[in-house]
């Protein structure tokens, strides 16, 4: 049996985080058009995780506390009655 399922439809779970980039792309000092080069500047992680069903409307989200997978989360979304 698969423990870790959509309590509502038995579908895939998936985990998704929020990401933050900065692109800086210049702007002419000629034609004040913005150039074609863009740079990334940073990457990294947001403050929103979560867990939604690939098949149903299911979604779980919360802030991310330093990285940390909540594991407790899949338990809590396992125990749900539909």
């Amino acid at each position: 049996m698969n423990r870790y399922v959509c309590p509502k439809c038995g579908g895939q779970l998936a985990f998704w985080e929020e990401e933050v980039h900065e692109t800086q792309i210049k702007i002419n000092k000629k034609t004040g058009q913005l150039c074609k080069k863009k740079k990334l500047i940073k990457s990294n992680s947001g403050d929103m995780q979560g867990i939604m069903c690939t098949c149903c409307d299911l979604s779980c989200n919360w802030i991310n506390e330093k990285g940390i997978f909540p594991e407790k989360l899949l338990e809590d979304i396992s125990s749900i009655n539909f």
